[in-house]
């Protein structure tokens, strides 16, 4: 005669520390098997109960330990390679699965779960630290970009403000009033001919001196008036 209520240990497969247990009775089907892992795990299981897969912790002959369980991969096409998959309509008291004498024992494992992708939350996730970790991978790990600001066009300049999280509002701008026959020339950034011909512009870095001669030469009695 089989025992009628067990406790069956469960495990996320790809999720570190998920084992926990459901209890059913051996004359359940496999189908409420999955039902009680969803109770059982509503924050961490975002999907219906119908759309999980489950399969029999057991290789070789052997039950899984939980160290078993949680080195468990899974293939190409999302299935644990080598475990059996349950079928919901059959009861857990088949002889392909438990069998009617199935006595669970310590550190075993007996069921492994597969969530559909983007359907589990890891217990770590929304931490601080993964929420630290996360920022930093978006902040820090994206590939950095450099703006050569004397090659800076209008597309690129928007860009640049896009990289930047940077709103620009526009307003009307205000008459500069100059002075009578103080227009000033453009400043030229300078460049140099390499070996093969191609022409180089220096960066600002090494025109930082000469540009500031070109201001003072040129605004600097304004600047100081302001």
């Amino acid at each position: 005669i089989c025992q009628l209520e067990v406790k069956l240990f469960c495990a996320i497969v790809g999720v570190a520390g998920s084992v926990f247990s459901v209890r059913v009775d051996m004359s359940d089907s496999v189908d409420d098997v999955k039902d009680a892992i969803k109770v059982k795990k509503p924050d961490t299981i975002k999907c219906e109960a119908d759309k999980l897969q489950v399969y029999l912790a057991k290789k070789d002959g052997a039950r899984l330990t939980e160290a078993g369980a949680e080195s468990v991969v899974l293939d190409e096409h999302g299935h644990p390679r080598g475990f059996e998959k349950m079928m919901p309509s059959l009861w857990l008291k088949n002889a392909k699965y438990f069998g009617e004498s199935f006595q669970p024992g310590e550190g075993q494992v007996h069921v492994l779960v597969v969530v559909p992708e983007g359907a589990v939350v890891s217990a770590n996730e929304g931490s601080p630290d993964t929420m630290i970790k996360e920022i930093h991978a978006v902040t820090v790990g994206k590939k950095r970009k450099r703006y050569v600001l004397s090659r800076v066009g209008s597309t690129q300049g928007r860009q640049l403000l896009n990289d930047l999280d940077v709103q620009v509002e526009l307003v009307r701008t205000v008459p500069f009033a100059a002075g009578e026959g103080s227009s000033v020339d453009p400043y030229k950034w300078e460049s140099v001919i390499i070996e093969c011909g191609k022409e180089i512009v220096l960066t600002e870095e090494q025109q930082r001196e000469r540009y500031r001669e070109y201001v003072e030469r040129n605004i600097g009695a304004v600047l100081e008036e302001k």
